[in-house]
């Protein structure tokens, strides 16, 4: 893959005609999910999401 001889997405979008957009959703669209990774992701989510209601008030 060109991501892993460390070609740029502009590059390769380039390379392939695409939008950088597109190779950037594609990219993330194929990564393995790691469980780990997506349930620190949802916690810090609903903690800024907490922080944002309490500033309102």
């Amino acid at each position: 893959m060109l991501l892993q001889l460390h070609f740029s997405i502009r590059a390769i979008a380039r390379f392939l005609g695409r939008s950088p957009s597109t190779i950037a959703h594609e990219i993330k669209r194929t990564i393995p999910y790691n469980v780990h990774i997506v349930d620190q992701l949802a916690q810090q989510n609903a903690y800024l999401c907490g922080l944002i209601k309490i500033k309102l008030l």
